[in-house]
């Protein structure tokens, strides 16, 4: 211990009588090992770290595999029930349905995000409430169900944290519940959510063909995964057999409830992960240059010292030492590094990342950061001690030039290392052009409408003040009308699903003499309600046919319009102009197609064409609705007098989502924007590195070659043949290195499928541009020391020693 001891002592002494190369070798490191360890911060949050629930890997989320679909969807509440009643492999299993709630009572209308749940909810997660109690069995059944368990969070910002709270009243709806209990602190599930209160399952009302519940349940003791599976099939399958018109073709599927949280998140997190990583290996192999090209400056120590009787082994281990010190010194500034880019990475605000605020660096990131930086210091340690262990005394002893430490193989080293930068600099560089390409062609895709100058914000009715659609109808229609009246406003209209992100209101329909035999596989669209002057207000393009009229609201007319992809797929384009479609969620009617019109995208400006049929809103209003406003001002500007007309009708409805809709298709991009961000920094990151890389090389090429030169220009050699010399040099390198990254490129660039938007993941032209570039470039870095060797004088070089 004592001779490691010493041996730290002397490298630590050794960094300091050279700062310079300390400080840049240090940072180099701490750049690569900081921002690997805030990604693993990341990465240990959301997808290692489990979920803060009681034995978490036997929680299980259920799904309705269905036939019209290629993932799975909520579950009927027959269906709920039967699968609850004949399964002995839960403990406990739970239904979920969520929704937005009216609270009033003090001050403003607010709208509360809450989750109706089966009585065992809290006992399933094991769920101990900080104050009261959670449900009691029978409070999910209709006339008890009038209770309330608040979220931690909610009773923290709205009650004050008072223990009082137990017995008190929130009016929700219009309608009374007791709260009775309060949420421990950090549970959540749903996320969002701010309350739970019991559910009342009604079949009558919610037949096996309505899917709108989700469900959680608890594997029993050595139940596994695969067993509960294949049990839940074989109930799925007696139900079918049961209720063959609304259950064939229809199954069961269990995720782990940690798998379902994180299975849309983890490939982007993974890439992005791998991306610091190459960042880390492109510092390393940087800071190996350094240490190789230090070391063959110390070969006159270090052959003194084996003179004076150090072993090889003993040379080994002070070599791997004071790479040690320089890596864990980089660690002390990694963790700086690593606290800045997490701020960074909040400040972004990346929605792809749930409740980033609440990742921190703790001591299962000191630890990683603490391994990696062990591990990076021996991998660096071993290059100058391998070549230590080889030196050559006699030629050491006299400093002859390229003698000594190293020789041919130690230039060697340093240019495939160079090589292996440039290689790994093209992959992430490749990456990045993707996201940039994929991004400009997000940008440039039409979303169906035009969204300068509107105004969109969500409102929704209670039941207990509008229990028929009549009533809907009537408020939606003053509305309307009080909205038109404002100042500024040009047009007003409502919808139920308003694009970019939408609410998923779809099922099957038939068109006109083409009926499956099985209803299960009937194609599916989506059901919209919209106020005649909709189309208009958005300035969706008319491709065929008329807009819907105020004369359509009549029940008797029965008209409807369809999108571009339905009218595609369905009916033959514009064709679809006269014929009919029988839509199940409308009564079964037939309904005619009176226009066509350009396709939406409801779920985010990156998703899908879905087919979508707009019925008038008259036909069957829903409570919760999309405003979207045309305004001959900046739309946000009219937002107070929209709301004071809103309230004129009833004063206690809340406003939600109010915002521009410009404001609302940036956010639909904001994921992958934040992707592209990211990737971006990294890859440019990767690029200085790796030009620092070569420009370290070559300099250090032209300055052991110096004699060399010399003679050549000596020799008559004019300045352009020793240009040609040291670029052609830097010029293979390069050529080596892009071939190699173009390979690993087209291997890894498929990861990035699932982040990319019309553009492949080996596009013809990013892969094209994107090695001229960095050939272009990394050229640029070498011409410097290639500048620098024509102007080596001759006599001065030939006495070089």
């Amino acid at each position: 211990m004592g001779t490691l001891s010493q041996d730290f002592r002397y490298g630590i002494r050794t960094l300091a009588k050279n700062p310079s190369f300390a400080a840049v070798a240090v940072l180099t490191l701490a750049l690569g090992v900081g921002v690997n360890a805030a990604m693993f911060s990341v990465i240990n949050a959301t997808l290692l770290t489990p979920l803060p629930y009681e034995h978490p890997d036997r929680l299980v989320w259920l799904g309705t595999t269905h036939p019209r679909f290629n993932h799975p969807i909520p579950i009927s509440a027959p269906d709920f029930l039967d699968w609850k009643s004949q399964n002995n492999v839960f403990d406990h299993m739970s239904a979920i349905w969520t929704d937005r709630f009216t609270l009033t009572g003090k001050g403003e209308p607010e709208i509360l995000p809450g989750a109706l749940v089966s009585a065992n909810f809290f006992k399933l997660f094991d769920a101990r409430p900080e104050w009261g109690r959670g449900f009691m069995e029978g409070e999910d059944q209709p006339g008890h169900n009038h209770v309330a368990v608040l979220s931690y969070d909610l009773w923290k910002n709205r009650f004050g944290s008072s223990p009082n709270v137990l017995g008190n009243n929130l009016t929700l709806d219009g309608e009374s519940y007791t709260i009775v209990g309060v949420a421990p602190r950090g549970f959540a599930y749903p996320s969002w959510v701010q309350f739970w209160s019991p559910i009342v399952i009604d079949t009558a009302h919610h037949p096996r063909a309505n899917h709108y519940l989700r469900a959680i349940a608890r594997l029993k003791p050595g139940v596994t995964l695969a067993e509960a599976q294949a049990q839940m099939s074989t109930v799925a399958r007696r139900i079918e057999a049961a209720y063959p018109d609304s259950n064939q073709g229809v199954g069961v599927q269990l995720i782990l409830l940690k798998e379902r949280l994180v299975q849309f998140i983890r490939p982007a997190l993974l890439v992005l992960f791998g991306s610091v990583g190459f960042v880390l290996l492109i510092a390393c192999a940087n800071v190996a240059n350094l240490l190789l090209a230090r070391a063959t400056k110390r070969r006159k120590e270090i052959a003194l010292r084996t003179v004076l009787g150090a072993g090889r082994l003993r040379l080994i281990r002070q070599f791997l030492t004071e790479s040690l010190v320089l890596s864990f010194l980089a660690a002390g500034f990694g963790i700086l590094v690593a606290t800045w880019s997490l701020n960074l990475l909040r400040a972004l605000k990346p929605d792809s990342i749930p409740d980033v605020n609440n990742i921190h660096i703790d001591l299962h990131v000191l630890g990683f950061l603490l391994a990696i930086s062990f591990l990076v210091g021996i991998v660096l340690g071993i290059a100058p001690a391998r070549h230590a262990s080889k030196l050559r005394l006699n030629e050491s002893l006299k400093e002859s030039v390229g003698a000594g430490l190293g020789g041919t193989s130690g230039g060697n080293l340093r240019n495939v290392l160079v090589v292996a930068e440039i290689a790994l600099s093209l992959v992430l560089l490749v990456g990045a052009g993707l996201l940039v390409r994929s991004f400009i062609r997000l940008l440039n895709t039409q979303p169906g409408y035009d969204a300068s100058n509107l105004l969109t914000f969500q409102i929704s009715l209670p039941d207990s003040r509008y229990p028929k659609q009549s009533h809907v109808f009537a408020f939606y229609r003053e509305a309307l009308d009080r909205i038109r009246a404002c100042p500024g406003v040009q047009s007003v209209a409502i919808s139920n699903t308003l694009p970019p992100f939408g609410t998923e209101t779809d099922g099957p329909f038939y068109v006109e003499g083409h009926e499956p035999s099985n209803p299960n596989e009937a194609p599916d669209t989506i059901y919209d309600p919209v106020s005649p002057a909709y189309f208009q207000a958005l300035k969706t393009p008319l491709i065929a046919g008329r807009y819907l009229t105020e004369q359509d609201n009549n029940d008797k007319a029965k008209s409807v319009v369809i999108n571009e992809t339905m009218a595609r797929e369905f009916f033959g384009g514009r064709a679809a102009v006269g014929k009919r479609m029988k839509a199940a969620a409308y009564g079964g009617d037939w309904w005619e197609v009176v226009g066509v019109v350009a396709d939406q995208r409801f779920f985010g400006w990156d998703s899908d064409l879905y087919p979508a049929t707009y019925f008038p809103f008259a036909m069957g209003p829903e409570r919760g609705m999309a405003f979207v406003v045309r305004t001959k001002i900046e739309p946000m500007s009219v937002s107070s007098s929209v709301r004071q007309a809103i309230w004129s009708v009833d004063k206690d409805l809340p406003f939600t989502e109010v915002q521009s809709m410009e404001q609302r298709l940036s956010a639909s991009f904001a994921g992958r924007r934040f992707h592209m961000i990211l990737l971006g920094v990294f890859a440019a990151l990767a690029l200085v590195l790796s030009l620092v890389g070569i420009y370290g090389v070559m300099s250090y090429s032209v300055a052991q070659r110096t004699r060399e030169i010399g003679v050549r220009m000596a020799l008559g050699a004019e300045r352009r043949h020793v240009l040609r010399l040291v670029l052609g040099q830097g010029l293979v390198l390069t050529l080596i290195g892009i071939a190699a990254g173009l390979g690993g490129a087209f291997a890894l660039t498929r990861f990035l499928a699932t982040l990319l938007y019309g553009v492949h993941p080996t596009d013809v032209l990013t892969f094209a541009v994107v090695p001229l570039l960095l050939a272009a470039i990394s050229i640029l870095a070498c011409y410097i020391p290639a500048r620098r060797a024509t102007k080596v004088d001759p006599l001065v070089a030939l006495r070089y020693e």
